[in-house]
């Protein structure tokens, strides 16, 4: 089953909107603004990187494998009914299904808080007759986040939901995927600007991939708000825009003006005029 575009897009538009605990609670709505289709879904949960409960509700599987925040900006997810019909596999991914008879959390105090012995009950039937299997299994605590520092939101994924590579040849090699840029430029944008929301970091997202500016240059407009002290996003987009309007489409071409400038504000300095005594007398005629 191939993933089209408007696929990918609604991934993506998901991913930016779940909460803290990787659920979104009104995916039809975000399926409208993107124009993706129920079958677009379908796609999606066939391939395992969602899952929709009986409520509407979905859950982004691979949240919590790359996407943990720390402690003091953690909000536990409203759909705590839904929560409770997983639980973490080995590698933090979300596994589907409750245990029938109960689940017992026992805890090594060898251990440190991330990790805990997990002691699982399931209850199978074979033959008509129930069967109670128990399996010990090491998890992760799915009740609290660990201290681990990140950004927002499961940008990691995008390359296991098979998005094109775009190459960036002013970004790091290991960046050179969509996900990758996107998420050290949210990195670099949160060191000045605090936490992005969504909306922020979709913008971000079409500065790169719809209008085609590159990392580089995006950096370098941040850099000249900072320099200015007006840290919007409205205002790096205008100058983003003004520079484009100059022809100014790289990082060397924005060096290359800051240079100029610098050199033009010092040539206007220069005093042309007649020498005018230090110590006066003046009659108001010196220049």
């Amino acid at each position: 089953m191939e993933m089209g575009v408007s696929a990918r897009e609604l991934y993506f538009q998901l991913g930016m909107r779940g909460d803290d605990d990787g659920f979104v609670g009104n995916p039809k709505r975000i399926m409208r603004s993107v124009g993706a289709s129920e079958d677009d879904l379908k796609i999606l949960q066939a391939k395992e990187f969602i899952h929709e409960f009986e409520s509407g509700v979905i859950v982004i599987l691979d949240w919590r494998l790359n996407n943990n925040l720390r402690n003091d900006r953690y909000k536990p997810t409203i759909y705590t009914e839904e929560r409770k019909q997983l639980r973490f596999g080995a590698n933090r991914r979300y596994l589907i299904g409750i245990p029938v008879v109960n689940q017992i959390e026992t805890k090594n105090q060898s251990q440190t808080t991330e990790n805990q012995a997990t002691s699982t009950v399931y209850q199978t039937e074979t033959n008509g007759s129930r069967n109670i299997t128990k399996h010990s299994i090491t998890e992760p605590n799915i009740t609290q986040p660990n201290l681990v520092s990140s950004n927002s939101n499961y940008i990691n994924n995008i390359k296991e939901a098979e998005f094109l590579e775009i190459s960036d040849s002013d970004s790091d090699s290991d960046s050179d995927s969509t996900g990758g840029i996107l998420k050290k430029l949210i990195n670099v944008f949160e060191q000045e600007m605090g936490f992005l929301s969504p909306t922020s970091m979709e913008e971000l997202r079409r500065w790169l991939f719809e209008d085609n500016y590159s990392a580089e240059v995006i950096k370098l407009a941040l850099k000249e708000a900072v320099l200015n002290r007006k840290v919007t996003l409205n205002y790096i987009k205008a100058i983003l825009r003004n520079w484009r309007n100059d022809g100014i489409t790289s990082a060397q071409a924005v060096q290359k003006n800051k240079e100029e400038r610098e050199a033009s504000k010092t040539t206007s300095k220069v005093w042309n005029g007649p020498d005018i005594p230090l110590d006066g007398p003046w009659n108001g005629t010196e220049g």
